[in-house]
């Protein structure tokens, strides 16, 4: 591969050239690796597998709020001890 920048030749598999210029690598995704729900949407199993990430993720964010609330707390009480 020839760098359009400073015209060095460069092996195949190099992403970026000694001149410091980048090659565009191409991301490509293994096959199946997404899930897309307008190909499925009837598909009991995948709406019930995304229903439980979305629930999981809503415990995750209540648990966070909840633990930065008695941080808060727990900081103004300590401040205003002494």
């Amino acid at each position: 591969m020839k760098c359009p920048s400073c015209k060095l030749e460069n092996p195949p598999s190099a992403t970026r050239c000694d001149c410091g210029y980048a090659f565009s690598v191409p991301t490509t995704e293994p096959p199946g690796s997404r899930v897309d729900i307008q190909q499925h949407p009837s598909d009991p199993t995948i709406v019930s597998h995304l229903r439980s990430i979305d629930d999981s993720v809503r415990t995750i964010k209540r648990i966070v709020v909840f633990w930065a609330v008695l941080s808060l707390i727990g900081l103004l009480i300590l401040m205003f001890r002494h």
